[in-house]
């Protein structure tokens, strides 16, 4: 369990900062990339390349600094929203999200198999967490219903990524949208 509760507490971590203070470093393109492209194709590009570039208008570059802005804007940890697996004890991943800033409000946990699930919510009424929202029930499931998406969903499985079961679910995340265009899921 060391390892694990080691593994946990850095990935978690990483990605709480990623996603906040981070931010504006984590997405592919940065705030300028369009203007940057734009600027090396007037000057170095081919004749071609210069052509179409100079069809780009500032006004376009603007509205795509607009759209950039309003996707990466400044998100601190308490506005993040998290999907994990519950497990037998949701109390240890809380915990960590927790004290990286993360409202308790904004995790939903999962839990499948029914015994776990009734050793998971014991668990989390004896915590300091008794207010936490575990749902009965395969997350993907949720991910179909669920009206809004996720900061970090957090896919703890015990299986390899290779598994039908973790792939599947996976598939899922993505085929319902339900990581934030900056989000980052963990497996």
């Amino acid at each position: 369990e060391k390892e694990k509760i080691i593994a946990r507490q850095k990935a978690l971590t990483f990605a709480i900062d990623t996603l906040t203070k981070k931010r504006k470093k984590s997405s592919i393109a940065k705030r300028t990339y369009v203007r940057d492209v734009r600027r090396h194709l007037l000057k170095n590009g081919t004749h071609a390349d210069k052509k179409f570039a100079s069809i780009l208008s500032l006004k376009e570059i603007s509205r795509w600094e607009a759209f950039y802005d309003s996707i990466i804007r400044e998100k601190t940890p308490s506005e993040l929203r998290v999907a994990y697996l519950s497990g037998p004890n949701p109390e240890n991943d809380i915990d960590v999200f927790v004290k990286n800033g993360i409202l308790p409000e904004n995790i939903w946990a999962f839990e499948s198999d029914n015994k776990i699930y009734s050793t998971a919510i014991v668990s989390a009424l004896k915590s300091r967490f008794p207010y936490v929202k575990i749902y009965k029930g395969k997350i993907e499931t949720y991910l179909k219903i669920l009206p809004f998406k996720f900061d970090i969903i957090y896919l703890d499985f015990c299986s390899t990524i290779s598994g039908e079961k973790t792939l599947s679910t996976v598939r899922d995340v993505f085929f319902h949208q339900k990581l934030e265009t900056l989000g980052i899921l963990i497996t």
